[in-house]
């Protein structure tokens, strides 16, 4: 199997070093490769399930099922129209997902004019094709169950449909994943931070507060009042639909609320940043530092979304988008942390790194000696 190959994040500072033609190459067809599954792929297959199921139009039950239960019978009936164009809508939206990616990508590519990659680009078109791949199923499957019958509720259970179409698109997401260029994103070679110049008895502590960005606040603040609307009218309808929905709605906050806001502070013996809720917490040691660069990143281009997020190789604490510090550790996995002013929080980390480190090289010296 071939090696992978590195290519940096986006930095805030001009590339130490022109980046090698093969590296560029392997970016391109990584690109390519990420267009052709989260976006040409996609589109194809929800361009032929609108023209399947418009075909079958004239031969659908008037009204036709349009959603099922558990057990796979239909227990909700419609026009036969309902289902042909929303499925299709829906394709349509989950391709969307890719766009907006590949778009937040080409901004920072003009901000800084470096070649980037993340392990997001790789993963989100994948999750993308084998979302597609579910709502094509179910839309055809569904179909073709209904085609000629007198009666919608006589077409029995589409329990096999709708399995079938989950193991389909998770075996369609794995294998697209799995099929690109494997390139791993780090901080930009030549570019880590210089340390902060402290005397042997000087210490510093550097402190931020960063918040969500207003779009993220006012997303996640629309979506929790739409639910409990619906909570409490489902309450009058169904009273054990109405806890679920009230438990739904208690999740929520409980993901949503504590990544509003995060204190993040460096001092002689590394990194935490703290929801200002108390959880959740993320920490790095300074002995555990091996490099810290600062970058530009996009949340959702890179990350799949905001908050705390978690993508192979990388945990991301990302609010907003915009400078960050890039923290690789000694085991090669990498945090990124946005936040303001985060080219002093890089050096003063960098000098708390290059203290832990002297200082573990003395320890290891004197006790070498003393064994002896």
């Amino acid at each position: 199997m071939r090696e992978p190959v590195t290519l940096p994040l986006r930095s805030s500072e001009p590339p130490a070093h022109d980046h090698s033609e093969a590296d560029r190459a392997s970016l391109d067809r990584a690109r390519r490769a990420a267009r052709w599954t989260g976006l040409y792929l996609p589109l194809s297959i929800t361009l032929a399930m609108t023209v399947i199921m418009l075909l079958w139009l004239p031969r659908m039950p008037d009204p036709a099922a349009v959603h099922w239960g558990l057990s796979g019978e239909p227990n909700g009936f419609d026009s036969p129209w309902v289902n042909a164009l929303m499925l299709p809508g829906v394709g349509l939206m989950l391709t969307g997902i890719s766009c907006i990616q590949a778009t937040q990508l080409a901004r920072g590519r003009q901000h800084t004019g470096a070649p980037s990659w993340a392990s997001s680009y790789r993963l989100i078109p994948a999750v993308v094709l084998g979302s597609v791949v579910l709502i094509a199923s179910i839309g055809i499957g569904t179909s073709w169950i209904q085609l000629d019958a007198g009666d919608a509720r006589d077409t029995g259970s589409t329990l096999g449909v709708l399995v079938g179409g989950g193991v389909a698109a998770v075996a369609v997401s794995v294998l697209a994943y799995f099929a690109q260029p494997r390139l791993q994103s780090v901080a930009a070679q030549g570019g880590g931070a210089e340390a902060l110049s402290l005397a042997s008895t000087e210490h510093a502590v550097w402190v931020r507060d960063v918040s969500a960005a207003r779009s993220f606040v006012w997303t996640v603040g629309a979506a929790f009042l739409l639910l409990a609307t619906m909570t409490v009218l489902v309450f009058f309808a169904d009273p054990v639909g109405g806890w679920i929905m009230a438990g739904t709605l208690v999740f929520v906050a409980v993901v949503a609320l504590p990544m509003t806001v995060f204190r993040v502070r460096v001092d002689g013996s590394g990194l935490v940043a703290r929801s200002l809720c108390g959880w959740p917490t993320v920490r790095v040691p300074a002995a555990d530092v091996s490099t810290v660069t600062v970058a530009e990143v996009q949340p959702f281009a890179e990350y799949g979304g905001w908050g705390l997020r978690f993508v192979p190789g990388t945990t991301a604490l990302v609010l907003r988008t915009g400078e960050a510090l890039i923290i690789t550790r000694r085991s090669g996995r990498t945090l990124v942390v946005t936040v303001d002013d985060a080219e002093t929080a890089a050096a003063l980390l960098s000098s708390a790194a290059s203290r832990a480190a002297e200082a573990q090289l003395t320890q290891g010296t004197d006790t070498g000696g003393e064994d002896c």
